[in-house]
């Protein structure tokens, strides 16, 4: 029982260690998680179509040329900088088989064209539902671009993929592998924070009313008990409306609607500890009850406290991404509750994108169950300690 006992703690030690180890490190390495690295819900990597195009920018101080052997793009943009300010200045766009295809850039300078602008469609002349890039890119090989009316000073390409990194793309075309690492850390914090500030104030709390009694502990459990009826999420929702949306605010709430349940049975452990004969004898001794507390009490309660933190972790990680879910959380700061309340809302769904859900779900699904085995070890061991 003993060796089973060590190898599901060390395999669930390991688990959780392995997440923690890849969010610490991983997360160091993303430079900047909100970067557009791809098209809207561009598929994984492995999940692509052959032909689906990569994420391509050209630059150029004149006219410019594009190879382009790939599938129509979902998108593309193009940024044209003249040296002097002209009247009328038209895009020159020949596409493989030579079709040439004249369009207005209008009066100015520079211009910014995209392919989503609903004003780009009515210069191509195009319904409001068509594609403008896969028009413009419709064919397979070689694209002369250049600008009559004006003398060029650069031109920009910019065409974002079809396929995104191992886990795919968001509604804004980041990377979800480096949304999920960085996120993956802010759900961690939070849940381990508002786990410690739950478990302490739950030995606190159980442990002065275990030790002082009387009036003083029937007061504060019948408190307990009124909080322990109430309904726990709803409270957060309130909560974390009322302190605001920040990492911070969301980690207290957590933690000081957690704490009841352990401090019923760190008070029913000091009942019991203070019941013990040699403590009576110490007692009547003359020890005061600080250093009753510090030398008999704490030492024997420190490891249940231990269980009720870890066992604590998936809890307050749930509590957090149910409140980023619901778009209560950090705006900031991603989180995987936040990823998922962003793909459900711009409609990853309806797009098929069921990346956007997997792998932040699989996250929160890794920690809790790693940290849940992980305190149902050490609550067997501590139960045999006993």
């Amino acid at each position: 029982m003993r060796r089973v006992l060590k190898r599901k703690e060390l395999l669930s030690l390991l688990s959780l260690a392995s997440l923690v180890l890849l969010l610490a490190l991983g997360g160091f390495s993303v430079e900047d998680p909100e970067a557009r690295v791809a098209s809207p819900f561009a598929p994984p990597s492995w999940l692509a179509p052959e032909g689906a195009p990569p994420s391509v920018e050209v630059r150029s101080e004149g006219a410019l040329s594009l190879d382009y052997p790939f599938d129509p793009p979902a998108e593309l943009r193009i940024f044209v900088s003249l040296r002097e300010p002209a009247s009328r200045a038209f895009l020159d766009w020949r596409m493989p088989d030579g079709t040439l295809l004249l369009i207005p850039l209008g009066e100015g300078k520079s211009f910014s064209l995209d392919s989503r602008d609903p004003r780009f469609r009515a210069l191509l002349g195009v319904s409001p539902f068509e594609n403008p890039a896969a028009l413009l890119l419709s064919q397979r090989g070689r694209y002369e671009i250049s600008v009559e009316g004006g003398e060029l000073e650069s031109l920009r390409l910019t065409i974002p993929g079809g396929r995104g990194g191992v886990m795919g793309c968001d509604h804004l075309g980041r990377d979800l592998l480096s949304l999920w690492l960085v996120g993956g850390r802010a759900s961690l914090l939070v849940g381990l924070l508002a786990a410690l500030v739950a478990t302490a104030l739950g030995l606190l709390v159980g442990t002065s009313c275990g030790m002082v009694g009387g009036i003083y502990d029937f007061l504060v459990m019948r408190a307990v008990d009124v909080l322990m009826s109430l309904p726990v999420l709803p409270l957060l929702f309130v909560a974390g409306w009322i302190f605001g949306r920040s990492l911070i605010g969301m980690t207290l709430v957590i933690g000081l609607l957690s704490w009841m349940s352990l401090s019923r049975v760190v008070r029913s452990r000091v009942l019991s500890i203070r019941s013990l004969p040699y403590v009576e004898v110490l007692r009547m001794g003359g020890i005061s009850l600080p250093a009753a507390l510090l030398r008999h009490v704490l030492p024997q309660v420190m490891p249940l406290a231990l269980v009720y933190l870890v066992l604590g972790l998936p809890g307050a990680v749930m509590a957090e991404a149910s409140l980023s879910f619901l778009g209560l959380g950090d705006p900031s700061v991603p989180s995987w509750g936040r990823m998922i309340g962003e793909a459900r809302s711009f409609g990853a769904l309806s797009a098929g994108a069921w990346w956007a859900f997997l792998f932040p779900g699989l996250g929160i699904a890794w920690l809790c169950s790693s940290a849940l085995l992980l305190g149902r070890a050490l609550q067997d061991r501590y139960r045999a300690g006993i």
